[in-house]
């Protein structure tokens, strides 16, 4: 266990343990196919099931198909397909099928890189499958970002099944904070789908810890800019806002309750991306009196830091210093 303050080195950030009994899912080989199962066709209406999910099963509905394939038309990393492919696996959302290596029967294996190369093949007249995402502009400052939809679901569902919360992954553009991935609590209560939402920086936990991890020309164009009141306990001035951030950058994440809505709380950490640059921020929200109590706090805090340390190093950051320790 890393200690407080301590960033941990790249290969001994832990997995985030699944909540229920369930041994975590196994790595599927790259050589597979993937079919969904008739469970995994009843998935609509099911808040259980995350926006990827929904996709790779409508994909894989109506033949096997390659592992490879699923990667290149959700345009998503080959590990983080191969994670998301083995948490359905685990759910019995799909069947996967691993042929015979190349020294356990090279005809086989040959005959199923080339059925791979003719789905990937196919691609080359495909429109993109969601339109290009947008910038985060501050100022005269325009951040490129990659589609967080595609490396963010795997470790926000993770997150949900640890502490029971719902999670967003947000980006900042143009002072506000875009709900751009929504997982769900891993419970049967019905849950309105929230992507897209847009919440001023400074009134959630997600856009302190963006803008915390922002250089000094930025965050002082944040500050600039009249900051809207939402409710009584909006902190709006910005000499005030200016030292939350230095707290925030300082201990790595960001908490923040009724600031947005009454009644609820945010605890976020900040996503760093293969530059060093923070991208995104990814949180719980709930309610203030469960996500603040002194008996559930910490381990929430730990919960978040964690998934935000190995989402950054999913995405390839190398600076410690700037991660948030868990």
């Amino acid at each position: 266990m890393v200690s407080p303050g301590e960033v941990p080195d790249e290969d001994q950030v832990p997995p985030l343990p699944i909540t229920d009994d369930r041994e975590q899912p196994r790595k599927i080989g790259i050589d597979a196919f993937v079919e969904t199962t008739p469970h995994g066709r009843s998935h609509e209406g099911r808040s259980d099931v995350s926006l990827d999910q929904v996709e790779a099963l409508t994909l894989c509905s109506d033949r096997s198909v390659p592992l490879v394939e699923i990667s290149a038309r959700m345009r998503l990393p080959l590990d983080a397909t191969r994670r998301l492919v083995a948490e359905m696996q685990a759910d019995s959302l799909v069947v996967v099928h691993e042929p015979a290596r190349f020294d356990d029967d090279e005809t086989a294996s040959v005959e199923l890189l080339e059925r791979a190369l003719n789905g990937l093949r196919t691609l080359a007249g495909d429109e993109p499958r969601r339109p290009e995402p947008s910038h985060a502009e501050l100022g005269d400052a325009e951040y490129g970002r990659p589609e967080p939809a595609q490396w963010s679901a795997w470790w926000a569902d993770m997150l949900a099944r640890r502490t029971g919360e719902e999670v967003w992954v947000g980006m900042l553009s143009r002072g506000e904070v875009h709900v751009v991935h929504h997982a769900f609590r891993p419970d049967d209560v019905v849950q309105a789908l929230d992507v897209e939402s847009a919440i001023p920086w400074h009134a959630c936990a997600l856009g302190q810890a963006i803008a915390a991890s922002l250089d000094d020309k930025a965050q002082k164009a944040l500050l600039a800019a009249p900051a809207a009141r939402l409710t009584g306990r909006t902190v709006t001035d910005p000499e005030a806002l200016r030292q939350l951030l230095a707290v925030t950058l300082a201990r790595g994440y960001a908490v923040e309750a009724h600031a947005a809505t009454l009644g609820d709380a945010t605890i976020a950490a900040p996503v760093l991306d293969s530059s060093d640059r923070v991208v995104a921020a990814i949180g719980i929200i709930g309610p203030a009196d469960r996500l603040m109590s002194e008996e559930w706090h910490q381990d929430l805090v730990d919960a978040v830091c964690t998934a935000a340390v190995a989402l950054s190093q999913d995405l390839g950051a190398g600076r410690t210093a700037g991660l948030p320790s868990a």
